[in-house]
């Protein structure tokens, strides 16, 4: 971009991360809702001013997860995971009430965990205990674990997450029809009703429940998939990049929902690429390398730098001295 500008080049740079306003841009024009806002100068606005106008609301930084709620019961427990995908012993366990969360470089093997906990990708050996049952690799299935109170959310929420030509309300209830219905019949007031609830709880920014939720933004798409997730009271959430691709509004009200479901009882497992995200949301952070674990740390432990050293497989510099 630099030397484009050195050039001569005019650039439009669309984006929702704001450090790449600041490191690239030396105009910023905020839209919301497809109307023009405010067009500043970059260096004339705050973090916090960018954001309001972006949201229309003033959005306070999130707040650490509170360790007080986190239970003695093991939701998760797996010893030994191995996947032919790239885990090689991964041993972890998470506690109702927690918020756990899992990092690495691509191709550490990090990517592999929540799809093989899910039954989406085939685990080799190893032994799994959910929600306090003992689990065969082969007795991993999606239907079988949704039915036992476990949800996924997909990294790929387009192709693996929502069904872009139905509406809202359908996306919404799609993994608790049996629970809206009646011998077999979808009773639609309580499914109107319900999605009504779970929309203005979780902020999501809809004309209506039945609008075609491909014409929602990505962060609207995200939380109806959170409403999925949480219409069906599961005790284990295993998030896969839950803010990727999604507005600073969007990921402030998931970062306040992940905590609310942590508080109410659920592990959480956030599996993320993003740095700060695992050091504002989560109790624990393992970091993964080469498919095992390769460091812990507890909250207010570590900073980024000490994160990413630990995705290399290597102690932090100011530790090793």
């Amino acid at each position: 971009m630099a030397s484009l500008k050195d050039a001569g080049s005019g650039v439009i740079w669309i984006t929702h991360r704001l450090e790449e306003l600041y490191q690239i841009t030396d105009q910023v024009t905020v839209m919301r809702d497809g109307r023009f806002v405010e067009s500043r100068p970059t260096a004339s606005l705050e973090r916090d001013e960018i954001i309001r106008l972006m949201t229309g609301r003033q959005i306070a930084d999130s707040e650490a997860p509170d360790p007080a709620h986190i239970g003695s019961e093991n939701r998760l427990v797996i010893s030994d995971l191995h996947t032919a995908g790239g885990l090689k012993g991964l041993s972890m366990a998470v506690r109702a009430g927690e918020v756990v969360g899992l990092g690495g470089l691509a191709g550490s093997g990090v990517e592999e965990i929540g799809r093989a906990l899910y039954g989406l990708h085939p685990v080799t050996r190893g032994e799994i205990e959910l929600l306090g049952r003992p689990f065969r690799p082969r007795d991993l299935r999606p239907h079988r674990l949704a039915r036992q109170g476990i949800f996924y959310l997909p990294g790929d929420r387009q192709s693996e997450g929502i069904v872009d030509v139905r509406p809202v309300s359908e996306n919404a209830t799609l993994s608790s029809l049996d629970a809206l219905g009646r011998m077999g019949f979808l009773h639609r007031l309580n499914e109107r009703r319900t999605v009504a609830d779970y929309v203005q709880r979780l902020r999501v920014s809809t004309p209506s429940a039945a609008q075609p939720i491909k014409l929602l933004s990505g962060g609207n798409q995200q939380k109806v998939l959170f409403a999925r997730g949480m219409l069906t009271e599961p005790q284990l959430f295993i998030l896969e990049e839950p803010t990727q691709g999604v507005d600073v509004g969007s990921k402030a009200d998931i970062y306040a929902v992940t905590r609310e479901l942590a508080e109410a009882g659920a592990a959480v497992i956030v599996i993320s690429t993003d740095t700060r995200e695992l050091l504002t949301v989560c109790h624990r952070i393992i970091a993964i390398s080469q498919g095992r674990m390769s460091r812990e740390f507890t909250q207010g432990e570590a900073d980024e730098e000490q994160l990413v050293s630990a995705y290399f497989g290597s102690q932090d510099s100011r530790e090793a001295v």
